[in-house]
């Protein structure tokens, strides 16, 4: 038996309890996958880094886009099916093959939810309470990628060591960076450089075209697409942080807790409304590759520049007021 073949036998056994349970636990691990994933992930990180403390919040959203960015890379780098391509007997439920496009290696879903509750969980490291919620979740949706038949267990495996590796090294990076103007220019420039080479490995390089009776068994060319939007999504919000930090310096500890939760309701609100209203604009702008970059790079900078600026003018015309 070879190691994929366990692999695939563990998702029929779990398939074969999907079946003998009628699909009662579907929506559980369906839920469970939701909190890995944007917008949920999106709303845990903005109500920290807006609402609660900045640099806690600097260390959940450095370790989940730098996890997002090397799943990125991982997935089209190996290029390895999803379970049901695999083999035509593994049979995702009805609708779990919608949430799972692209490759099937490493799974991004278990890559947010690391990145994101397993830094979590290390800030509160010393709260065993939140230090149990946190894995609990991750364990969950780890395990929802394998019941829903969309992951195989090295997608989640490897995603879980990865995730912990990142946990670890983000905590050291940014202690190196600090408030350190050139280390600062160092990291945002050989992102910059990264995000570029990026940009151009995903779209040059190449991908398996395989058949199975004469269709072919996955095109990449959609996903290639959405995963370079996902690459300048992850600059624009490095790119924010490193303005932010700069020129703002904005300090959300302020304030009672009734106006940082309406500036967070009401940040949350505007990143919303402004996704619909930029992707309403770019589809009527004809240069296809600048109209499709401007949505993903909005979004990003919006999160750790543009509001942060609202938040600091309304702190000054506060201060002002009183004043």
């Amino acid at each position: 038996m070879t190691w994929m073949g366990l692999q695939i036998d563990y998702l029929l056994f779990l398939q074969n309890i999907r079946e003998a349970t009628n699909g009662i636990f579907n929506e559980f691990f369906f839920r469970m996958s939701d909190i890995a994933v944007m917008p949920f992930t999106l709303i845990v990180m903005c109500v920290i880094y807006w609402g609660i403390n900045k640099k806690a919040g600097l260390y959940v959203i450095f370790c989940y886009y730098i996890s997002h960015i090397i799943n990125v890379f991982l997935k089209f780098s190996a290029c390895i099916y999803r379970p049901w391509i695999l083999d035509g007997r593994v049979c995702p439920p009805a609708g779990a093959i919608e949430t799972a496009p692209g490759y099937s290696f490493p799974s991004g879903h278990t890559a947010g939810a690391v990145s994101l509750w397993g830094s979590i969980a290390f800030l509160l490291r010393h709260k065993l309470w939140a230090v149990i919620l946190c894995s609990l979740i991750i364990f969950f949706v780890m395990l929802s990628r394998n019941y829903l038949g969309v992951h195989t267990s090295q997608d989640v495996i490897v995603s879980l060591i990865i995730g912990i590796c990142i946990i670890l090294y983000v905590d050291k990076f940014l202690l190196w960076v600090g408030e350190n103007k050139i280390r600062q220019n160092i990291a945002i420039s050989v992102y910059t450089l990264l995000s570029v080479l990026m940009i151009m490995y995903l779209n040059y390089k190449s991908y398996p075209v395989d058949y199975r009776d004469g269709n072919i068994l996955y095109d990449a060319s959609d996903a290639k697409y959405w995963a370079m939007m996902d690459v300048i999504r992850v600059f624009a919000v490095f790119f924010g942080i490193f303005l932010e930090n700069r020129f703002l310096k904005f300090e959300p500890e302020k304030g009672s807790i009734i106006r940082k939760s309406i500036l967070v309701i009401l940040g949350l609100l505007i990143y919303f409304k402004l996704k619909f209203f930029v992707d309403f604009i770019t589809i009527h702008i004809p240069q296809r590759p600048i109209a499709d970059a401007i949505a993903p790079f909005t979004e990003g900078i919006f999160i750790t520049f543009l509001y942060p600026c609202f938040i600091k003018l309304n702190d000054y015309l506060i201060t002002k007021i009183k004043g």
